[in-house]
């Protein structure tokens, strides 16, 4: 529908609540008069019934149009205008719920749009008021439409916006369902923010009693493969849940009961609970319960136990395909031993079933996949490798191309020849999406001035040029589709005025001021913006190319729909602006301040967000091509739907020629190189969380003031400052710790004991430290409180030099 056509029905719609005849009011049928304005205007002088109306209606509206309108009826003075107004948020709410369940399998642009604009409005409208019974509405809002909601919540709460006593008050009155799940965002934060609110956490769970909430609660986790901590543990011990389970769930009549109390016993992953899933294997169950139980089996560690081993491999002959299919899966994971000649008795009994088999084989080790390809026989391994391959390598064009490099010393002619041909298909696909990349797709521009204006209007326009030429402010004026050519108008302060669709080349506006001012539609080319200050302005479907933003400041400014192309935002302050469905090429958002901006939607290609702060922002649905996020935190960054290494989609079409993978040719080695480096991939991916569940035990182990000083001795030796107090301090000592990126926490850290202010913090650019280690006893069972913490610092002394590694010794 056309905005602006909304907008005027919108505004006759309001008028006729207040009983005047839409043609009565000039200012509604006006195109350049905004919804919003007139809707100020008629909200001051509208008295409580007609505000119940205006709100009332409100929340029968979409989000976009009806959201803020109840944000104003929230903020009233008046008791039944702010219950009207709850009201009508819920109905929003709904709204937004019913988007996000119509999209969880099939993620689309609209509905996450809707949903992060409507979450991220609540959150913020939650930041500003000091009314605690507004809070824990907005609170039970944000829990009731999903995950993103709760970590918005949990945010809130862990950022000590208001009082944590106060806080948990507050969220005591919540149902349980949705405190359950604001307790798992804390769980989910870092080691040290969860020991700061441990006791907070518990406090929260203390007075739960409906073990019902709980076990649906834990079914869902063990849906979300989820970690569970020790406050569930805890309050699952209190409310004897397993025992539950036993008794109720896995007794019941009803399916879902039973696999609902199925998953639940694989997440809290008691060995000794897991042989009551045994009678539920038996074939007088319902085939989803069976294959729910050997899931859950599949993923525990119980392959010492003979008895489940022995009923798990009584079904890899199982009549039924869904059930033989787990199974098999569930005992490959196990590593029980036969996996190959269960593989082989799949494909023969179950033909239609060997593509999704194949496709399964990509997550066995080396040595058992072998041994698998070797019992399937040479016709069925060739496909299998076949596709193994062609899922390895279908989204990552730097794997085919080692896979083909491989079939370039083949000694067989047509080989070769193949393997040529094909990479030269990728390598004029990766031409084609880097010229793609960087191309200029910007719209060109189309004037919005009517040339055929009267001569007042001409000298109007010439005097309101004059006048910022001559630097004059301007307020409230009309300036909509001017031409604005090689101008100095650095300094200008502009308040309240359109230029929506205009024109600006070579125009310097660096160091103005620009408050509630509109460049929707508006055409920048080669304009300087640097140190501006821009409030409340929309750049909404502009254009902005080779536009120079170093440093500047855009306070909740929009730039929704807009194209930019070869522009800086470098060190530039964007808290919460929107670049919702932007298209964005070759430009610069290094070390920009970008907390809570949205990128839903996006297209992004060859931008680099490096050592950008990113905190709280959304990349939901977004696409990346080329983009470089070197040194970000991505903690706290949503990235549902995302794809922010995306690749050309021809990549996928390439089809790799039966012959690679006959026996013959194996010896060239490609189908070996790729599975190998495909298991590198995950066991790195294995040894990354093992290594941050040390790091937990490690943090878990210390007081309060260890954690702080061991979050912050990484930053202390990557940094080039001299931040420590000494008689003789060490200056021009190597710094940079080769991928090292800090949170907001130890941004907020580093204030606290260093007095310090944060952008510098981000500064670094050179790495002269290959990496830093923790060595001995940390994060193992032999740490305590009192033991020492030993690093390993890992330098190039070729690089750093004798005086180098000097420096770096009397700097640690």
């Amino acid at each position: 529908m056309n905005k602006q056509k909304t907008e005027i029905e919108l505004k006759n719609i309001f008028v006729l609540l207040a009983g005047d005849s839409p043609d009565a009011e000039g200012e509604v049928h006006n195109p350049s008069s905004s919804f919003p304005d007139a809707f100020n205007r008629m909200w001051k002088e509208a008295d409580g019934d007609l505000r119940k109306k205006m709100i009332r209606l409100a929340g029968g509206l979409d989000v976009e149009n009806g959201l803020q309108i109840v944000f104003f009826g929230l903020r009233d003075t008046r008791l039944e205008v702010r219950e009207e107004a709850k009201r009508s948020l819920e109905r929003l709410a709904r709204q937004i719920v019913l988007s996000a369940q119509n999209s969880r399998n099939a993620p689309s642009a609209v509905p996450i749009r809707r949903v992060e604009e409507f979450l991220f409005a609540v959150y913020r409208e939650m930041k500003i008021t000091t009314d605690y019974e507004l809070i824990r509405f907005y609170l039970h809002t944000l829990l009731e439409t999903g995950e993103r909601g709760a970590f918005l919540a949990w945010q809130f709460f862990a950022q000590r916006i208001i009082p944590e006593n106060i806080a948990c008050d507050i969220v005591r009155r919540i149902p349980v369902p949705q405190r359950l799940l604001f307790v798992y965002q804390y769980t989910l934060d870092r080691i040290s923010v969860r020991k700061r609110y441990s006791s907070s956490a518990r406090l929260l769970l203390e007075d739960i009693r409906e073990p019902r909430c709980v076990v649906a609660f834990l079914a869902d986790l063990f849906d979300r493969k989820a970690f569970l901590d020790s406050v569930f543990y805890d309050l699952c011990q209190k409310l004897r849940i397993q025992k539950r389970v036993a008794d109720i769930e896995l007794r019941s009549d009803r399916q879902e009961e039973k696999i609902k109390g199925l998953k639940v016993l694989g997440l809290l992953g008691d060995l000794s609970e897991y042989h009551l899933c045994l009678p539920l294997l038996s074939a007088n169950e319902a085939s989803s319960v069976r294959v729910a139980c050997l899931e859950v089996l599949g993923r525990s560690n119980v392959r010492k136990d003979s008895a489940i081993i022995s009923a798990v491999s009584s079904l890899a002959d199982d009549r039924n395909e869904e059930v033989r299919f787990q199974a098999f899966k569930t005992l490959a994971a196990l590593k029980v031993p036969g996996t190959g000649k269960r593989a082989y008795d799949l494909c023969k009994d179950f033909p239609a079933m060997k593509e999704r088999l194949y496709q399964s084989f990509r997550h066995l080790e080396w040595m058992e996949l072998n041994g698998v390809l070797t019992a399937l026989g040479p016709d069925q391994s060739k496909k299998a490798r076949q596709a193994i391959v062609h899922t390895i390598v279908q989204d990552n064009p730097e794997k085919l191309t080692l896979f083909l490099n491989q079939y370039l010393k083949s000694p067989d002619d047509r080989v070769r020849e193949e393997a040529r041909k094909l990479l030269e298909l990728v390598d004029s696909i990766k031409k084609a999406e880097n010229k793609e990349a960087a191309q200029d797709d910007t719209p060109k521009y189309t004037s919005l001035i009517n040339e055929t204006k009267g001569i007042l209007a001409k000298r109007r326009r010439r005097r309101l040029l004059e006048r910022l030429v001559n630097r004059e402010a301007l307020e409230g004026e009309e300036l909509r589709g001017e031409v604005f050519s090689d101008l100095d108008l650095s300094g200008v302060n502009i308040r309240n005025t359109s230029f929506d669709g205009a024109f600006f080349s070579n125009v310097n506006i660096s160091s103005a001021q620009f408050h509630s001012v509109s460049f929707k539609g508006a055409h920048f080319e080669n304009v300087n913006m640097d140190n501006a200050s821009f409030d409340l302005v929309s750049f909404e479907n502009a254009v902005l190319k080779k536009a120079h933003c170093t440093q500047a400041i855009f306070s909740s400014c929009s730039f929704a729909d807009a194209w930019i192309y070869e522009s800086c935002f470098s060190l530039a302050d964007l808290k919460g602006s929107v670049f919702i469905d932007a298209r964005i090429k070759k430009s610069d958002f290094l070390r920009s301040d970008l907390i809570e901006a949205s990128f839903v939607g996006s297209h992004l290609a060859r931008v680099s967000f490096s050592r950008a702060r990113l905190y709280l922002s959304d990349f939901s649905l977004a696409r990346g091509e080329f983009c470089d996020f070197s040194g970000v935190d991505f903690s706290g960054v949503a990235t549902r739907g995302a794809f922010l290494n995306a690749r050309s989609a021809l990549f996928a079409d390439i089809l790799l020629p039966s012959l690679f993978f006959e026996d013959k040719h194996l010896a060239c080695g490609g189908f070996s190189v790729v599975v190998l480096s495909h298991e590198m991939d995950r066991r790195r991916k294995g040894f990354l969380e093992y290594n941050l569940r040390r790091t937990e035990l490690a943090l878990d182990t210390f007081r309060p003031e260890q954690v702080d000083l061991f979050e912050l001795i990484p930053f202390l030796i990557h940094s080039s400052r001299e931040l420590l107090p000494a008689e003789n301090p060490v200056r021009n000592a190597p710094s940079g710790i080769f991928g090292y990126s800090f949170s907001e926490e130890i941004m907020r850290l580093a204030g606290k004991y260093f007095n310090i202010d944060e952008s510098p913090i981000s500064a670094q650019k050179k790495h002269d430290i290959q990496g830093l280690f923790t060595i001995g006893s940390v994060g193992t069972v032999a740490q305590s409180s009192d033991s020492d913490i030993d690093y390993w610092v890992c330098v190039n002394d070729e690089e750093l030099g004798e005086a180098g590694t000097g420096l770096l010794k009397a700097k640690l």
